[in-house]
């Protein structure tokens, strides 16, 4: 990333009224955990290029709304990319991240269903579908549209498996750059880390295992109809109970331990690494079974 962010600095440097420069500069320093710079240089390139509709959504969503929670923001922003390109899919999609992170739930659908429509063969399309179906309650849907997804995207469990354990990557180093920020700004940065596990990771979660497991007790084969696969599989069994355990370490261990963190309480970091350590254990146990299936 270090060396991206040099490549992506220099072209700034060589042509600061290129949009694009100023744009991919902006999403390196995100994924370089300084959302601060994300934003200068996200909004240097729409400054330069308005119509750019999809970077604009990109920013409201991932920097407005994920790194700073700022909704209200956000939606302006994303409905200025809607604006700027009615036809864009991924505009459409970013605009139920956006509402769905907002609380906004019905419009989240709404807006979800209109990119699908949009870009039917869209993995994000079909990830966004599934996280405001998820942020609605509505745990069916979501599980039916990850189902569908196998015609499109071919892996919906990966999808949704991206969409929880990227926390497992990210949070760590928020935690430890949060050290930088005075007393109020790393409480409110843990006030956002548990909105998000509540309304992202945990769901995403849930229909990871409600997607990998039911995919694997239809693998059938035609015309037979004979399982490569039961879930009384030993290896399955294993692997399921890593999945409650996951559950239980979210839901028990780090996102109570966040809220601490939220309201004053330092000494509740250690519980957010150990917990974080713990989800990062049964994840190579399930990996390791999914990829040797012993016993079987």
């Amino acid at each position: 990333m270090p060396s991206a962010q040099r490549a992506a600095g220099r072209a700034v440097e060589q042509d600061p009224q290129l949009a694009e420069a100023h744009r991919v500069l902006g999403v390196v320093l995100h994924y370089s955990y300084d959302p601060w710079g994300a934003e200068r240089e996200l909004r240097r390139a729409l400054r330069l290029r308005p119509d750019l509709a999809e970077a604009r959504a990109w920013f409201a969503y991932n920097v407005l709304a994920i790194a700073f929670g700022r909704f209200d923001e956000a939606i302006e922003e994303v409905s200025k990319a809607r604006r700027a390109d009615p036809l864009s899919g991924s505009a459409a999609s970013y605009q139920g991240f956006v509402l769905s992170t907002a609380g906004r739930h019905a419009a989240a659908v709404e807006a979800a269903l209109e990119g699908a429509e949009l870009d039917p063969d869209s993995t994000l399309a079909h990830l966004a579908l599934m996280n405001t179906y998820l942020g609605a309650g509505r745990v069916a849907e979501a599980v039916v549209i990850g189902l569908g997804a196998l015609r499109t995207v071919g892996r919906p469990p990966f999808l949704s498996a991206m969409a929880a354990f990227s926390a497992m990557f990210t949070q760590p180093f928020l935690v430890e750059q949060s050290k930088q920020l005075d007393s109020a700004e790393r409480q409110k940065l843990f006030g956002f880390m548990v909105q998000n596990g509540r309304r992202v990771y945990a769901p995403a979660l849930l229909v990871t295992g409600l997607l990998g497991f039911g995919l694997a007790g239809m693998s059938g084969t035609p015309p037979t109809g004979d399982l490569f696969y039961s879930m009384s599989d030993t290896w399955l069994v294993i692997a399921f109970v890593c999945w409650i355990a996951m559950n239980g370490v979210l839901h028990g261990v780090i996102t109570p331990a966040e809220k601490a963190m939220a309201a004053g309480d330092q000494s509740a970091e250690g519980r957010i690494s150990a917990g974080g350590g713990a989800i990062s254990i049964l994840l190579v146990v399930m990996l390791w079974l999914m990829i040797f299936k012993p016993f079987l």
